[in-house]
């Protein structure tokens, strides 16, 4: 019997006790809340780039759209509604647009507009915001007269001061740009 009461000690002595616990517990309190406000600047970032990279790829399938059909397809944006929808020409002669995949939403916290930044990306000689781009059949970026326009950009940005740029130059090339430092760098 005294060697079963000696097992029964030893396991009585291992374990936490209840005051280790709750000082390991309060440490992970700690070091959680020490880390919203960073945790929050990084899904506010993601956000913005997670919007940026969404709208070019709907502008990259717009061109390939537009070259699969030989037809013209375009990218709509929303600006008080936060919203985008890509339409692909469905009547030449007419000139009408059918919506494909739906309304698409930019996160929250993520919206159109380029604040009060002053210098454009992407190409263009003074910062405007594309409402709409639109791809001819061989994914030229033109006007809806079918004229070639120079450079499209679409500025977005988020709750933490960030901002981004979705541009098209003449050749339909797509890149997203960030502005960072005073100066716009690819994303």
């Amino acid at each position: 019997m005294t060697g079963s009461s000696r097992c029964l000690t030893a396991k009585k002595s291992s374990g936490f006790s209840s005051t280790e616990l709750l000082i390991v517990v309060g440490l992970i309190l700690i070091v959680t809340v020490m880390s919203i406000p960073s945790l929050r600047r990084t899904l506010e970032a993601y956000r913005g780039s997670a919007a940026v990279h969404g709208i070019a790829g709907q502008l990259a399938l717009s061109r390939m759209r537009a070259a699969s059909d030989f037809t013209r397809a375009k990218l709509v944006i929303d600006t008080t509604n936060r919203t985008y929808v890509r339409q692909v020409m469905t009547d030449k002669t007419l000139g009408t647009y059918a919506t494909e995949g739906g309304t698409q939403y930019l996160p929250q916290g993520v919206s159109f507009g380029f604040g009060s930044i002053t210098s454009p990306a992407g190409g263009q000689t003074s910062i405007s915001q594309t409402t709409e781009i639109i791809f001819n059949s061989r994914g030229i970026p033109v006007d809806s007269g079918g004229t070639p326009i120079p450079t499209d950009a679409i500025y977005l940005n988020n709750n933490a001061g960030a901002y981004y740029v979705v541009s098209v130059n003449p050749t339909g090339q797509i890149r997203t740009w960030q502005y960072y430092a005073g100066a716009w760098v690819t994303e």
